[in-house]
This record gives structure tokens, sequence and C-alpha cells, in this order.
């Protein structure tokens, strides 16, 4: 729930413009294999956000990107909560781990190239992508976890990751009342 200065729609538009591309600029001169911005990251934090009622401040490089003109770049978002038990946890820890579980195997392996994470089989992170939605739990979780394991995904039908998707099910139905403690995940 935004308060203080002002900004139209147009300048925060132009201002995350502006910062996704310095993400970009920043991460190819790095020479990093994979460039990420983190502008869908922002924009689905303060959808949750301002859909629960929070009170929050945005602060750090992110803010000064939004209201000062000089620009710069910072590879986090920093945001200031009333109190830590009135964040919404589930939902936020939910978000990315839900567009993760409904990539395509192809889509996931671009996501791993250039990083350590290749040296992994694809089932493992499937695996853990579902263990990790169990633990944060809610219908959402449990309705994207439901979805058979289509052609496009083949690494979702693996035993390994169908044993874990149950575990998270099951698991899914109670996370979002103990704050999202881990449970004994199968073959753990």
């Amino acid at each position: 729930m935004s308060r203080g200065r002002s900004v139209s729609p147009d300048s925060v538009e132009e201002a995350l413009r502006i910062s996704a591309q310095l993400d970009v600029r920043f991460h190819d001169l790095k020479g990093d294999a994979v460039v990420t911005s983190k502008d869908g990251a922002f924009r689905e934090l303060f959808r949750i956000l301002e859909a629960s009622g929070l009170e929050y401040a945005l602060i750090g490089g992110v803010a000064v990107q939004l209201w000062r003109r000089e620009p710069r770049t910072t590879l986090d978002i920093d945001v200031a909560v009333k109190s830590y038990e009135s964040v919404p946890r589930a939902a936020l820890e939910a978000a990315s781990l839900l567009d993760l579980w409904r990539m395509s195997d192809r889509a996931l392996r671009e996501l791993q190239q250039g990083s350590a994470m290749m040296r992994a089989p694809l089932t493992n992170l499937r695996r853990n992508v579902a263990v990790a939605i169990g633990n944060a739990g809610g219908d959402e979780a449990r309705r994207a976890l439901d979805v058979p394991a289509a052609g496009d995904r083949p690494s979702a039908a693996d035993p390994m990751v169908r044993e874990h998707v149950a575990w998270a099910r099951a698991h899914a139905a109670t996370a979002g009342d103990d704050a999202g403690e881990p449970g004994s995940e199968p073959g753990r």
C-alpha cells in the first residue's frame, strides 16, 4: 500500500523499463550465460503485497531507481513491512515455484544453462520444486501439483518425482498453518 510521494504510472513503467535494461546490461557485461531481469519478480511481488493489504515500503536500490533520475541497477528487491507475522508467506513462496513447476522440460533446461545446476538431472530439480511447493502449502499449490505430466514435461512423470509430488500434495494441505516448516519428505 504505497504512501508518500506520488508517481504517475507512466513514470513508474519507464523506471521499470530502464531498470530491466540495466539488469540485462549488467549480466551481459559480467559475461553471464543466462541474462535475467527482476521485472517479473518485481511485478509479482507487489501484486501479492497489494492483494494482501499488507502495509509495506519499497526501499533500497529499486526505490532509488523509481524515485531518482540517476540510472542504477541492483540484484535484489528490498521491502520493509510493518510486521513479519503479517507477510503473505505462502503466496510469496508459491508464486515463483509454481512458475517453475509449470515450465516445460525444455524451458527448465534452458534455465539451467551455464549454472552448476546443469550437473544435476532434471528430475532432481522437478523433485525439489515439488517439495518446496509442498512446504509452501495452499490450495493453488495443490492444484498446480494435480496437473498431470504433459508431453512437454516428461520429467514430471518420473516415478521418483511422482512420489515427491504425492508427499507435497498431502503436506501442502497443512503447510500454511505451521509457518512452512519443512516436513520429512520421501527418501530423506
